[in-house]
């Protein structure tokens, strides 16, 4: 008896013993179903204030560690690094930030020798193509004046032609008189003045036929001004892109502003400007470019206020200022992906395109 009443209070035991475990159990996976929902919340709210204020190149992790963030990527200066860090504390619900950052201090020399390099074989493929350039355009010159001469000679024998039937229309006319002051027979007088005007009528198509052919010549001559034309504006385009895709023209962050280091870069693109602008109409838009961070409208502000600026800097390097024209395309317009770094940087850009 007192063996069945000791196992049945051992069994008591154990039960409440299991039933106070179970309910540990589920206090501890409700807590962590909250606790990872606040995670995700702080998260998200500390990577948008990064994003919003300029510093995208950062990225916060809080996956299992509370309101503790780690704050990851490669920041372009000490300064910047500990203005995103500062953001990040007075985030609501963060309660430690750690940092594990990198610094970028710039091109290695081995990276700046390179960029030489390439730098000085742009260049010479820029001077080749400028040689090949004025060398085409010798030869549509001489070709345009062979054109010239050619249309001045067949003129003058259009002048001749006509000159010659009007002394038939004269010689037809005073046979005519004479006839008639001899008392020739008219039917010999019809005859003769049918002659004639078949003489005139002849002479008269062959004038047209040589107007009609000039006038083929001049729409080929203007035919061939146009095409030649056309070779020149792709050429000074192809130009224009080698120059940019070498440089990329700098602005401080968030503004208007052309960093220093972009002044050679615009004044060569200045120089190349006026040297395709020999004949004083080529029309060229200054097109800026934004990547999708930050407010819309902003962005688009941003963009037309950069192309005014650029448009500016070369009005004053001597830049006809009828050859340009300043477009602000915000973000509407990009090139590469909007949702990395690297994208986003390609997509801040500034475009030269010439109109045809």
């Amino acid at each position: 008896m007192s063996l069945c009443n000791a196992g049945s209070r051992m069994s008591l035991g154990k039960w409440w013993l299991w039933a106070l475990l179970g309910l540990l159990a589920l206090w501890a996976l409700m807590l962590y179903s909250r606790w990872a929902a606040i995670e995700s919340d702080v998260q998200g709210r500390a990577q948008a204030a990064l994003d919003a204020n300029g510093y995208d190149w950062g990225r916060v992790d809080l996956h299992k560690r509370g309101r503790d963030i780690l704050f990851t990527g490669e920041a372009p200066s000490e300064a910047v690094a500990d203005e995103a860090i500062s953001l990040l504390q007075n985030v609501e619900g963060v309660r430690v930030v750690e940092r594990d950052l990198t610094i970028n201090t710039g091109p290695t020399e081995a990276a700046l020798a390179a960029m030489a390099a390439e730098k000085a074989r742009l260049a010479a493929e820029v001077k080749m193509q400028a040689e090949k350039l004025v060398a085409e355009k010798a030869r549509l010159a001489t070709a345009a004046k062979m054109q010239s001469d050619n249309l001045m000679a067949e003129k003058a024998r259009l002048a001749a032609v006509e000159s010659a039937a009007s002394k038939k229309a004269q010689m037809a006319m005073l046979a005519t008189e004479a006839m008639a002051k001899s008392k020739m027979d008219a039917k010999a007088i019809a005859q003769k003045q049918l002659q004639a005007q078949a003489q005139v009528d002849t002479l008269a198509s062959a004038a047209r036929a040589e107007k009609a052919r000039l006038a083929q010549l001049e729409r080929d001559r203007i035919a061939s001004a146009k095409q030649a034309r056309m070779v020149f504006l792709k050429q000074c385009q192809t130009r224009i892109n080698g120059v940019m895709a070498a440089s990329k023209i700098e602005f401080a962050s968030g503004s208007a502003n052309i960093a220093s280091g972009s002044h050679v870069l615009l004044k060569n693109l200045a120089g190349l400007v006026k040297e395709c602008n020999q004949d004083g109409s080529l029309q060229i838009e200054i097109a800026g470019h934004t990547d999708s961070s930050g407010d819309d409208a902003m962005n688009q502000a941003l963009s037309e206020q950069r192309a005014n600026a650029v448009l500016s800097f070369l009005s004053s390097a001597g830049v006809s200022s009828g050859v340009l024209t300043a477009m602000g395309y915000g973000e509407v317009q990009p090139i590469a992906d909007n949702g990395t770094s690297q994208g986003r940087a390609r997509n801040r850009r500034i475009q030269f395109d010439i109109k045809q």
